[in-house]
C-alpha cells in the first residue's frame, strides 16, 4: 500500500457527523490538518494532488454530502478512497467489496474488558462505543460484550448499529432484543 499511496494513509471517521462543517472538520482531523478559513481548500488539494488512501468510516449520517465530494471537487484526483457503508453510494467508479464476518471471542474466553481488543469484531464494538462516550466502558461487562459481537456474527454494520444504541440501552438490554444464538 506505502507504494501506492506515497502521502500515506488517512483515517476519516464520521459517525455522527451529518453537515458540511463535520465532515469537513472530520477530513481535516484524518489528514492531520489545523481546522481554519482555507482548511477545505488545503483539504481538497491534498486528495486531488497527493496520492492518499483515504478511509471514510461511518458514512451512514452524511451520504449525501460523501457522494457529492467524491463525484465533485474530488473527481480525478490522485487519491483512492474506502468507505464503509451498508450499501453503495453510488459514485462514479465505485467498486463495491462485500465484508467477511469479523472474528469473535470464543465462549468462556474473556476474562477483562481488554482481552476483547484481541478479537475483530469487539475491538470495533469498543472502538464505536469509545467514539460516542469515554464513560460507557466503566460498566460494560466483558462477557456480555463478547456474547454481543457472538450473536450478531460478526457482521461490522451490525455491530456499529449495536455499539450506537449503547447510548440508550445497555448491552444486556440489547441482547433481550436479539435472537438468542443458534437460534
Amino acid at each position: 500500500v506505502k507504494d501506492k499511496f506515497t502521502s500515506g494513509v488517512a483515517w476519516v471517521s464520521l459517525p455522527g457527523a451529518t453537515t458540511a462543517d463535520q465532515i469537513t472538520a472530520a477530513f481535516a482531523a484524518g489528514l492531520g490538518l489545523a481546522a481554519g478559513p482555507d482548511v477545505a481548500v488545503a483539504i481538497r488539494r491534498i486528495v486531488v494532488e497527493e496520492q492518499v488512501l483515504v478511509v471514510l468510516d461511518g458514512v451512514d449520517g452524511c451520504r449525501a454530502i460523501v457522494h457529492e465530494l467524491i463525484d465533485g471537487p474530488f473527481r480525478g484526483g490522485s487519491s483512492r478512497f474506502i468507505v464503509s457503508t451498508p450499501t453503495p453510494l453510488g459514485y462514479s467508479g465505485e467498486e463495491v467489496v462485500p465484508l467477511a464476518p469479523m472474528m469473535v471471542p470464543p465462549p468462556d474466553t474473556v476474562a477483562e474488558l481488554e482481552d476483547l481488543y484481541d478479537y475483530e469484531a469487539s475491538a470495533l464494538f469498543l472502538d464505536r462505543v469509545t467514539e460516542l462516550s469515554d464513560t460507557l466502558l466503566d460498566h460494560m461487562d466483558p462477557d456480555a460484550v463478547a456474547e454481543l459481537v457472538r450473536r450478531l456474527e460478526g457482521h461490522p454494520q451490525r455491530i456499529c448499529l449495536a455499539a450506537a444504541q449503547t447510548r440508550f440501552q445497555s448491552v444486556p438490554m440489547i441482547l433481550k432484543d436479539l435472537p438468542a444464538a443458534g437460534a
